[in-house]
Formats: structure tokens, sequence, C-alpha cells
């Protein structure tokens, strides 16, 4: 595959990723491959040209270092991208594994409902109130690790 095979998308390397995850992972295997591949190619191509002039081997092995190269670039962008959006994930289970039902046991919720009634409160409003900050803190883990270097 040569620079002008590669989707246009992923000239943009971080938008390829925000919208195939997946696929950033598999190119990422593609990409190590593809490098193996062209390490066996050089190996091949020293072997054939023995007999040609140096100038030529020169020739040959700038070609084959220039994309060995690029795609060690692509890739080495690729997986610091994956590395991030892990680590964002990574954080936002450790968030969900802090309050365990060992440690802070599941309420009585008729109690408490009926609590927050005499208070002039309602368990939906709380409950509603809770899940905007649990969201609004994965939303800000998230958009940090989408957000553009």
């Amino acid at each position: 595959m040569y620079v002008d095979e590669i989707p246009l998308e992923a000239h943009n390397p971080i938008e390829y990723i925000r919208n195939h995850p997946q696929k950033a992972v598999e190119k990422i295997c593609e990409l190590q491959a593809e490098n193996d591949k062209l390490k066996n190619e050089l190996e091949q191509a020293h072997n054939q040209v023995e007999s040609v002039e140096n100038d030529n081997l020169n020739l040959i092995e700038l070609s084959f270092q220039k994309r060995v190269e690029y795609y060690m670039n692509v890739a080495q962008h690729y997986k610091t991208e994956v590395d991030k959006l892990k680590e964002a994930l990574e954080s936002i289970e450790l968030w969900a594994n802090a309050y365990p039902l060992d440690v802070f046991p599941k309420p009585d919720l008729r109690k408490a409902s009926a609590a927050l009634k005499l208070a002039g409160m309602t368990l939906d409003s709380i409950s509603a109130d809770n899940m905007r900050h649990v969201l609004n803190g994965v939303k800000g883990i998230v958009s940090e690790a989408l957000k553009d270097k």
C-alpha cells in the first residue's frame, strides 16, 4: 500500500480514530504486518541486486526505508491515540468501581423517599441530579480523550 492508496480520512489520523476506533486498531496491526512485509521485501531486494551497481541498490534501499518510515510514523500515531482512548476507558472503569456495595450498601429507597418527601424533596430529583453529576464526569473524561492536541 502506498501513500496515495490510503483512504483520504486516514490522512487525518485523529479524525479517523474518532470515527473508526476498531479500524484504527486493525490499521495498526495491518501497518505492522506491512512493515514486516517491507522488511522481507528489502531483504529479498538485497539478495536479488547483489550484481547491480551500488547506486541502484542505494536508490532501492532509500525507497523502502522511506516507506517503512512512513508506515512506522502512522502506526505510532495510531498507537498513541489508541493508548489515549484506552486510558480514558480505564479512568471511567476506575470511577465505576469507586463505590463498592460492601462499603456503600444499597439504601432502602422507600425509606429514603419517605424521608425526602418530609423535607419537600423527591427521590427522583435527587437521582436525576446524581445522574447529571456522573454523566458530566464521564463526559469530561471522554471529551478530554477526544480533544485534538
